[in-house]
């Protein structure tokens, strides 16, 4: 699920120590975001549905959260088609079963 740590470490100039402080945080904003991503499902804010998937996107890209961050990406590209389709919600599903599995490595 995380890339190579190292090369992670590396390009952020960070500690390991400070890496997973900030994966502990991403963890949980995650969980918050994907909270909110149900709830804009539910009312077809699709627009809301994109912002929120851009921010888990980039927060796990940066982290080297590779299956968290294609996942956001998927859903976000495909929101833009201005629907929210069966795929769409099925990778919402997906999302929120990879953060669930998502752990300091």
């Amino acid at each position: 699920m995380i890339s190579n740590v190292t090369a992670i470490l590396q390009r952020l100039g960070i500690s390991e120590e400070i890496y997973n402080e900030l994966l502990c945080d991403f963890i949980v904003l995650a969980q918050d975001k994907y909270s909110q991503l149900e709830k804009a499902v539910a009312i077809n804010s699709i627009d809301d549905v994109k912002k929120i998937a851009h921010s888990i996107r980039g927060c796990a890209a940066n982290l080297g959260i590779e299956t968290i961050a294609e996942i956001s990406k998927n859903i976000e590209n495909n929101a833009s088609d201005g629907i929210l389709s069966e795929t769409t919600k099925k990778c919402i599903v997906e999302l929120g079963r990879q953060i669930l599995l998502c752990k300091i490595p």
